[in-house]
């Protein structure tokens, strides 16, 4: 493989993947327009715009692997990509309509989670050495970019299509499209450098094989309590921002960008050239948990100091929730006996633990809110509604305590001692 091939490759791969982050999250940064749209009353109702998405990444997580035996790697990219630009097109038809919507979403989670073990064999199949640990903390920088993206770009589209939100969605079908055309014509897959071993065949059972490992096992335990603390996050954190700091919401998403998402980049940056220079994983994986913890203890309980101390906070756990994500991606690739396809089998199963719990939690979220709004004896209702908020994201902090546990009983996986 050339090195116009390999721009090509990754690039393709880089600017596929992060619309796909841009779009797991984008609802949220607009949910205050969606919701005076569709004239949703329902807390949870409101949420499932959002995490809908996640019940059908999980799907898609459970059968890649299968497609990926069946299809090949570079086919199965091709699918999540068809699925994808398809579901998020589709907004467009969504604007009277809750049940589009989420139709819509559903159709891109399904693309979103092929994607997945995609990423995980792409990177150890067709990148070696160094250039593997860049992959995968671009990897762990998805998320956060693509959320940063999201909180940034999708208020002021809403604006420019006077006031349409399901075009400001429908947009972003546009990059994928333009990634699904260079990725069927351009890339041939037998001209690609194979590095890792890249047997295709993902036998029956893969998945009960890689969940006897503890360290897999334990990763899954963590990704659970990161994302169902995350996509909490997600959903509330532009709706938290216009409502305490008494701002509009094009400059609460701007902030909400800028400490969550932007702070989540840094973090992730320092975590892989931390993980590149010591190749420790544990650390890495403990410091992020107790770093997360103190930054919403600083949210939920010095709120009385101000908006800054809520925008502190929030920036604090976005820096470490990316600190320990390039750990996160190297360690199924430090275990022996991984191929390519189960790495990538890896990345899936981790992923749809994780996304499970994320589609779950913002509905226990969003119920909590509803049951501390009614016993909230606030007249007005914002500050009954943000208080509530809190006490909630207080309650779901404490997961980053025991995905501190899980991370203590990880072995260590790194090939060079500090």
């Amino acid at each position: 493989m050339n090195k116009k091939q390999n721009i090509v490759l990754t690039g393709t791969i880089i600017l596929g993947i992060l619309s796909l982050y841009i779009m797991q999250m984008g609802p949220s940064s607009i949910l205050v327009q969606i919701k005076r749209g569709l004239a949703i009353e329902s807390e949870v109702m409101l949420n499932m715009v959002v995490n809908i998405v996640f019940c059908f990444i999980v799907l898609g997580c459970i059968i890649g692997p299968h497609l990926e035996k069946k299809l090949g790697t570079k086919n199965l990219y091709t699918v999540s990509l068809i699925f994808s630009v398809v579901g998020v097109f589709s907004h467009i038809f969504a604007e009277n309509s809750y049940k589009l919507i989420l139709i819509g979403r559903s159709v891109f989670g399904v693309g979103f989670g092929l994607s997945v073990p995609f990423i995980g064999s792409a990177i150890m199949k067709w990148y070696d050495g160094d250039a593997r640990e860049r992959m995968d903390t671009v990897n762990a920088l998805f998320p956060f970019i693509g959320t940063a993206i999201a909180f940034l770009s999708l208020s002021p589209l809403t604006i420019f299509f006077d006031g349409r939100w399901e075009k400001a969605l429908a947009i972003w079908s546009l990059p994928m499209f333009i990634c699904l055309l260079v990725w069927q014509f351009r890339i041939k897959e037998k001209e690609l450098t194979v590095y890792g071993k890249s047997e295709e065949s993902t036998e029956k059972g893969t998945y009960a094989e890689l969940f006897k490992r503890r360290e897999l096992r334990l990763l899954c335990g963590i990704f659970v309590c990161d994302f169902a603390c995350y996509s909490y996050i997600g959903v509330i954190l532009p709706t938290y921002f216009f409502e305490i700091g008494g701002i509009n919401e094009t400059a609460a998403n701007i902030i909400a960008a800028v400490a969550f998402p932007i702070f989540g980049m840094l973090g992730s940056i320092a975590g892989g050239q931390f993980n590149s220079k010591f190749k420790r994983r544990k650390p890495i994986l403990c410091i992020g948990q107790i770093g997360k913890f103190i930054g919403l203890m600083i949210v939920c309980k010095l709120y009385k100091y101000g908006f800054f101390t809520a925008v502190l906070g929030i920036a604090v756990f976005g820096f470490f929730n990316g600190f320990w994500m390039p750990v996160m991606y190297c360690i199924p690739m430090d275990l022996d006996n991984m191929s390519s396809a189960k790495v990538g089998a890896a990345f899936a199963l981790m992923t749809a633990c994780g996304i499970a719990a994320g589609f779950i939690a913002p509905s226990i979220g969003g119920a909590m809110t509803q049951m501390f709004m009614r016993q909230s004896a606030a007249v007005n209702s914002f500050v009954s509604h943000t208080d509530a908020l809190r006490q909630s994201l207080w309650i779901f902090s404490f997961t980053n305590i025991l995905s501190l546990g899980l991370c203590i009983k990880m072995m260590e996986t790194g090939k060079r001692k500090i």
